[in-house]
């Protein structure tokens, strides 16, 4: 029976060793790549969620995993591994391969996902250990979850919120009702306020249980004379009191009602800034003039906050500033991702621009055709191609497109005619090399808000190019991360 026992498990632990070797290999492969070293990391503002799985400096074993639900649900995009320059003689690889390590076991499979770009983050700030301490350890998780239907309703309250339409005209106003003068005067006017020793009269009856149908907790109800009420000018002259020949009256007078607030906000609920600090649009295009422009933007999802700077900058152009179209492109109008082809993709909606209000309906339109843009990859050329096939009169191309999202169909890049300036929105380590594969093949410009105009020329000289932090080369026809 042992022997048999020995025999099943042997499988499973055959099993255990190939994921192990798996794993070794895979953070062997990641532990290669070449290092990036910054002063102190920053946690993304906008733009796709962020996850922060912090660890204690100097040590392997997660702080708080606080959240890591969520990944089951999401597409992750990349994940940085943080630590600290201190000491900076020791050999740091034995500790960041026993955090890979840790990482694989919290998010089982994450080492197979594709498309994920891996980073290793060197922090120099840390001249002491005190210092270091303070720096961000453990691993940062750029992520963008499967899209709901409350993304979408965000999404267009801050499209709507960016540049609001005009106010809705009020309605004619009522005109003045004619004041009965006589009624006044007499007191025979029903809507006349009642009060009774300084408190306001709810109601007033002959009959007390007619009374307790409109009593409320905390209301009273008071007898007096009927001389009394007409004294008090409780009753009109005339009234049905005197004719009825009754001695007394009711009086309902309300109680003291308990001012009710709202409650203030909770610190989840309380209002979050429409634009957090990454202005990336007004940074990068407010120092520079467009004429007869094609503007071509990405609306697919976590681009809701950029598109709506775009607006606002549409909005607030001085008149040297012309647009002639607009295209957004949601990558496939939520088409299976296994059905996009290069040039096929669709989603793609273009108007000629007439005005602002106009535009902000277009990217509504087509933000709420494409649910989200489903996978990460976007069909940017074929949107150009179809903005300059419906403007071809068009002088400046300018394309508003996600840092690190790949382009889909860069087979297309060389029937592009003009150049494209592409605006590359988020604050992220670098940018994917297809935008400036299509920013250096098409012979135009990269604008980042901190780095309005990246010369790109060292590239085409087989020099290396540094664009955040990330080194960048040109071959075989296009620009590759180094990262060895």
């Amino acid at each position: 029976m042992k022997k048999r026992h020995c025999f099943s498990s042997l499988p499973m632990l055959l099993c255990c060793l190939v994921v192990n070797a798996q794993q070794n290999r895979f953070t062997d492969s990641i532990l290669d790549n070449r290092i990036l070293k910054i002063p102190a990391y920053e946690l993304p503002v906008i733009g796709s969620e962020h996850l922060l799985l912090q660890m204690p400096y100097a040590q392997s074993s997660f702080s708080d995993t606080t959240g890591i639900a969520v990944l089951q649900q999401s597409q992750v995009l990349s994940v940085d591994l943080l630590f600290s320059d201190y000491p900076s003689a020791s050999d740091l690889k034995p500790l960041n391969r026993s955090r890979l390590q840790a990482l694989c076991q919290l998010v089982p499979g994450i080492e197979q996902q594709p498309g994920i770009s891996w980073s290793i983050i060197r922090q120099t700030n840390g001249i002491d250990k005190p210092s270091a301490e303070k720096l961000i350890h453990g691993f940062v998780i750029n992520y963008r979850r499967n899209y709901t239907p409350a993304d979408a309703e965000k999404e267009m309250e801050i499209i709507e919120a960016a540049v609001p339409g005009p106010p809705a005209t009020p309605p004619p106003a009522e005109p003045p009702q004619k004041l009965n003068h006589w009624a006044i005067i007499h007191r025979t006017d029903s809507y006349t306020k009642r009060f009774y020793n300084n408190q306001p009269v709810k109601d007033i009856s002959n009959s007390r249980e007619k009374l307790a149908t409109w009593f409320r907790p905390g209301d009273s109800i008071v007898v007096i004379s009927v001389r009394e009420a007409y004294a008090q000018e409780l009753l009109p002259r005339g009234s049905h009191y005197a004719k009825e020949n009754k001695d007394s009256v009711y009086l309902l007078i309300p109680g003291k009602r308990k001012e009710t607030r709202p409650d203030p906000p909770t610190l989840a609920e309380a209002a979050i800034p429409l634009f957090p600090p990454d202005s990336t649009i007004h940074k990068s295009l407010n120092p520079y003039t467009v004429t007869n422009a094609l503007i071509v933007m990405d609306v697919t999802g976590s681009m809701a906050p950029y598109i709506a700077q775009m607006l606002q900058w549409i909005d607030a152009r001085p008149p040297s500033n012309t647009i002639s179209y607009l295209v957004c492109f949601n990558d496939g109008d939520n088409k299976a991702d296994d059905q996009k082809k290069p040039g096929k993709t669709g989603g793609i909606y273009g108007e000629k621009f007439q005005g602002t209000q106009h535009a902000k309906a277009l990217v509504k339109k087509a933000m709420q055709a494409g649910n989200g843009g489903g996978d990460i990859q976007e069909n940017a050329c074929e949107a150009l191609l179809s903005g300059l096939h419906n403007a071809p009169s068009c002088k400046d191309v300018l394309l508003i497109a996600d840092s690190w999202a790949p382009i889909r169909d860069t087979v297309l890049i060389s029937n592009i005619s003009k150049p494209v300036h592409v605006i590359v929105c988020g604050k992220r380590l670098g940018v994917h090399p297809d935008y400036i594969t299509l920013a250096l093949k098409t012979g135009g410009t990269l604008h980042f808000p901190d780095a309005p105009l990246v010369n790109l020329q060292p590239l085409l000289e087989g020099k290396d190019l540094m664009i955040h932090q990330r080194t960048y080369y040109y071959a075989n026809g296009r620009v590759h991360l180094r990262v060895k």
